[in-house]
C-alpha cells in the first residue's frame, strides 16, 4: 500500500480482506486477477483461487510453476497467462499487453467462465465421477 500512495498509482486499488460472500463483487469490478504463488508450490498443490478466478468469468495472470498441470490447463483453455513466480519482469509486460488489449482481457475471461461450467463444476465433476464409476464397475479399461 505504501509503494501505490509513494508512486501515485491512482488506477490501483487495493482492499482489506473480504468476506467470503462478498468476493463474487470484488472480482466482477477487476479487469485483471493476479493469483500470487511461490515458485515450487504448484508441484504440491493446486491454487483454488484460479479456478475461482476462471468462474468469475475474468483474466487473470498466475505466476505459477510454467511445468505444472494447472500451467498447462490455463494455457490449453486460454484463459488467463502464466508466469514463472520471480518473473517480474515477465509479468510487468503482460499486464501492459493485457492493459493495451481489452478484447483479449474479454475473450479469456469468457474462455474461462465456458470452462468454470463444463469442466470444472459441481455437476460436471460429478458426471465424471459417475462416468468412472460405471467403468470400473463393468469392467471396462
Amino acid at each position: 500500500m505504501a509503494r501505490v500512495r509513494a508512486l501515485g498509482l491512482s488506477s490501483v486499488l487495493l482492499l482489506p480482506y473480504q468476506p467470503r460472500e462478498d468476493m463474487r463483487w470484488s472480482l466482477a469490478t477487476a479487469d485483471l486477477l493476479f493469483a500470487p504463488n511461490l515458485s515450487g508450490l504448484t508441484r504440491y498443490m493446486l491454487p483454488s483461487k484460479v479456478y475461482t478466478f476462471m468462474a468469475s468469468g475474468r483474466p487473470f495472470i498466475a505466476a505459477i510453476d510454467p511445468e505444472s498441470d494447472l500451467a498447462d490447463t490455463i494455457r490449453r483453455l486460454e484463459c488467463g497467462v502464466v508466469v514463472a513466480p520471480p518473473d517480474l519482469d515477465g509479468f510487468e509486460r503482460e499486464v501492459r499487453r493485457l492493459h493495451a488489449r481489452p478484447e483479449v482481457r474479454d475473450a479469456m475471461g469468457r474462455r474461462g467462465r465456458r470452462a468454470a461450467e463444463a469442466e470444472f463444476s459441481a455437476t460436471a465433476g460429478q458426471a465424471r465421477y459417475r462416468s468412472l464409476i460405471e467403468q470400473v464397475a463393468s469392467g471396462r479399461p
